[in-house]
């Protein structure tokens, strides 16, 4: 029988073997309840998030970085929270409208409509919450005494009369008020047209057959009709709720947006309803106990912004929303420690167990084995618990994880964080893993003079063969390489700007400059910055799983 081993067990319990399904948590805040309960680390952010006077209220990070965590943790600690979640509001009622995608491809952007339809139901919400109205009944007994008084008000005349207007759908499903919402709008456009444009909408090429002169008149007729979106009233309103409902400032109400990075719109109508939230949020202002919280991807918030820049989406007016969500080393030290003691806890000792104690003493690399494995992160907490549970699954039937296990583990680790990545940046990059590859064995780090040109050209020859279906952004200078207008040095260097934007590489841009991480939001750097002498570096991450070559 194997000695008691004291350094990990200070009151001296059962032997602490590591068992099969030994884990810290899944890294995935929506099954990661048991952990996420008992191992939450406030860093400072919930406490900027729960508070209504200040303005941050977008939290901004990568994947893995702790969005849902937080929007969970405002779940588990304050009163009153609502939940929303975009599959919830039937949007893809609006991107599959051939009425709506029409009057988008004619260049009518619906945003203030959209910006409408997001006020619309955060203020139903909210109303519903706070009187718990259920039926048609409860809202008429609710809203008539809630809302008496302020009819003597004359600048409550507007907020009145929008409650009267849209009273009757308070009650229903958030779903089918969307969904009514749409159709109005709808035979409100169709109706726009006039006879002389009847049907036009609903026929195939419709666009190509309109005149210059006809364009014109149909978008003037259907930008009346969106200016013509109640906000006026919905404004009143919103003022009436900070006034008369919502004004005290001790109980707090937080409206949760979570999942905006799914499938629940055609990307060319999700962009544009996502800034149209963003600008929502801004018109909730006046109800100073309320805070709205929207969780969101940074690679989707800039997807977001230059996908709507013609719609005057100004980023630098929207900075100071934003909760830029970032980890340090000693965070993330702390939030492992929590989670291992908490494994351990329920197994063998009440005493605290620290990664110290349970990794190997000698160093891997001339790093600490806690650094060796957060090196191999981007410092997010999903991806430093994926590498724990690796050792782990390795370790099984020991007391500690040698570093043998540790090597073993970053092999099944590295694959599978490549494989996240590139299902990460699908939409932007649909044909990541082909780009990755041209950079495989190659040293850990580089310039483009050190690449393999020929297998470079090759692909870039046969990619366009493909008409540019799955190549994403590249596609376009494949193009201008074959055509003889961008050299095969400027190709690879937009190549490698794409996985710079991933995360899979960074950019030192020069000899006494430092290495440029983009998923570090302290460190950025423009194309203009990036040349033909800069040196690329692969992400220690992916080296297992790229047969990389340290010099």
């Amino acid at each position: 029988m194997s000695k008691t081993n004291s350094s990990l067990l200070p009151n001296k319990q059962a032997n602490p073997i590591i068992k099969r399904n030994d884990n810290i948590g899944t890294g995935d805040a929506d099954t990661d309840q048991a952990f996420h309960d008992a191992c939450f680390v406030e860093k400072g952010d919930l406490k900027v998030i729960t508070e209504c006077e200040d303005p941050r209220c977008i939290l901004l990070g990568r994947t893995g970085s702790g969005k849902t965590a937080l929007i969970n943790e405002i779940r588990n600690t304050e009163e009153n929270t609502i939940i929303f979640s975009p599959d919830i509001l039937s949007l893809k009622h609006i991107s599959n409208s051939n009425i709506i995608n029409f009057f988008e491809d004619l260049g009518v952007h619906l945003d203030l409509f959209y910006m409408f339809l997001w006020m619309h139901v955060i203020t139903v919400e909210l109303l519903k919450y706070k009187y718990d109205i259920e039926s048609k009944r409860s809202k008429s007994d609710v809203l008539t005494r809630a809302l008496a008084y302020s009819k003597k008000k004359k600048s409550k005349l507007r907020a009145i009369k929008y409650v009267e207007r849209y009273g009757d759908e308070f009650w229903q499903e958030t779903e089918e008020r969307v969904r009514e919402f749409t159709e109005q709008l709808e035979t409100q456009l169709k109706g726009a047209l006039g006879a002389e444009f009847s049907g036009v909408s609903a026929e195939a090429g419709a666009l190509q057959k309109l005149s210059k002169n006809e364009r014109v008149e149909v978008i003037n007729r259907a930008k009346k009709v969106v200016n013509d979106v109640q906000l006026k009233e919905l404004n009143s309103l919103i003022d009436l709720l900070a006034e008369d409902v919502f004004h005290d400032t001790q109980q707090k109400y937080f409206v949760l947006i979570d999942n905006l990075d799914g499938d629940w719109a055609d990307d060319k109508i999700r962009y544009r309803l996502i800034k149209s939230l963003i600008e929502a949020i801004r018109k909730f202002v006046p109800i100073r106990p309320l805070k709205i919280v929207v969780a969101l991807r940074f690679d989707l918030l800039q997807k977001t912004i230059s996908n709507t820049k013609n719609t005057g989406f100004q980023e630098e007016k929207y900075e100071p929303l934003y909760l830029h969500l970032s980890w340090s080393k000693s965070q993330l030290e702390d939030l492992l420690n929590s989670r291992l003691s908490h494994l351990y806890k329920r197994k063998y000792t009440k005493a605290p167990v620290t990664l110290y104690q349970l990794m190997p003493g000698n160093q891997i690399n001339k790093s600490t084995p806690v650094d060796y494995i957060l090196e191999r992160t981007f410092y997010r907490p999903r991806e430093a618990i994926q590498f724990i549970n690796e050792c782990l699954v390795k370790s099984e039937g020991q007391l500690k994880i040698t570093l043998q296990k540790v090597r073993e583990a970053e092999t099944t680790y590295s694959i599978k964080r490549l494989r996240s990545l590139c299902d990460e940046w699908r939409s932007n990059y649909p044909n990541l893993r082909e780009y990755v590859r041209l950079f495989e064995r190659m040293p850990e780090h580089f310039q483009i003079s050190e690449t393999d040109k020929k297998s470079i050209e090759e692909f870039v020859l046969n990619s366009l063969s493909d008409g540019g279906r799955t190549q994403g952004p590249i596609y376009a200078y494949s193009s201008k390489f074959f055509e003889g207008k961008m050299s095969l040095d400027s190709l690879i260097l937009e190549i490698l700007r794409c996985l710079y934007i991933t995360g899979l590489i960074g950019v030192k841009t020069e000899p006494n400059m430092p290495t440029h991480w983009a998923y570090s939001e302290s460190t950025t750097v423009s194309s203009a910055q990036v040349s033909f002498e800069s040196s690329f570096y692969i992400h220690p991450t992916f080296w297992n799983a790229m047969g990389v070559r340290l010099k």
